[in-house]
């Protein structure tokens, strides 16, 4: 976090201890966006543990679609969060992170990550 800091000059939300399933993570996005920075620290062996760039993130306007669509393309399903309104995935180098869109899984995501109200992640990106 000092490190992007002191290189790209951002400056951080709070850093919010969150558990997904099982395993406890420590999640904050940068202040400036979008695109947001997303910094997430999580336990070995779980699904955060690549080492690295973790994932482009992305709000998915048609959630299930659009997993079906990644698995398609060569990019197939890594940790299933739908319960928790996202899904991971990991491609050849590279991984995807799909949020679910929808107003409730949203303001979800945005409140369990300490934006004011009527602060917003911004608005959907192209979907994959």
């Amino acid at each position: 976090m000092a490190a992007l800091t002191a290189a790209l000059g951002l400056e951080w939300r709070r850093v919010n201890d969150i558990t997904v399933g099982r395993w406890p993570i420590k999640v904050a996005y940068s202040r400036q966006g979008p695109p947001y920075v997303e910094l997430v620290e999580a336990p070995a062996q779980s699904p955060w543990d690549v080492g690295g760039l973790l994932h482009l993130g992305y709000w998915a306007d048609d959630f299930a679609n659009d997993v079906r669509a990644l698995d398609a393309r060569g990019v197939p399903l890594h940790y299933d969060g739908s319960a928790f309104g996202f899904s991971l995935h990991h491609g050849p180098g590279f991984g995807v992170e799909l949020i679910d869109a929808s107003p409730r899984s949203r303001r979800g995501f945005e409140r369990a990550l300490g934006f004011a109200p009527g602060e917003t992640l911004g608005p959907s990106a192209p979907q994959p």
